[in-house]
């Protein structure tokens, strides 16, 4: 590019690589951007039929060929700035296999974020079930309707559900 020097920078005595920037010491392949570009990052597909559109296979590879159940497949990450300018991971997706039997596997996504500074699961998927609050935190959930901002309600303190209204904690 015309202004900036680590438009594609690759750093080998650190066996890593940056796009717009000098790479961070612990990231194998570093992009940054300045924010003037429409996107970041583009994965695009000009097949024309309707058999396979883009792919990003995030893929967990053990060097020694096996499985273990709580393996993590893969965590996407969403980090930003806490008020005092340091860096804060504010949610995360975590997916991980909760059972590798090869005839009957089974994955597990958790969906996690920040309240009051510390990490909640919010929800996760797993065993053909989709669980809220799976380890019992004070975290209410709500179904909106149309017009009912309360059609499905739950106050997670009281363990109580409504439908239509609050929840009564008397």
């Amino acid at each position: 590019g015309d202004s900036n020097q680590n438009l594609f920078f690759v750093d080998g005595s650190a066996d890593n690589a940056g796009i717009g920037t000098t790479p961070n010491a612990n990231t194998l392949l570093h992009i940054s951007d300045d924010g003037t570009k429409a996107n970041t990052v583009r994965i695009e597909s000009t097949d024309n039929d309707t058999a396979v559109g883009p792919v990003l296979d995030i893929r967990r590879n053990n060097a020694d060929g096996t499985a273990t159940a709580g393996d993590k497949l893969g965590v996407i990450q969403f980090t930003g700035l806490d008020s005092g300018g340091g860096a804060e991971t504010y949610n995360r997706i975590i997916s991980d296999i909760n059972d590798p039997d090869t005839t009957q596997a089974i994955g597990r996504m958790r969906f996690m974020g920040l309240d009051d500074g510390s990490e909640l699961e919010y929800m996760r998927y797993e065993s053909s079930a989709f669980v809220f609050n799976e380890l019992g935190a004070n975290i209410d959930w709500r179904v909106e309707g149309q017009s009912d901002g309360s059609l499905i309600r739950t106050d997670a303190s009281a363990d109580k559900v409504a439908f239509g209204a609050v929840p009564d904690t008397s």
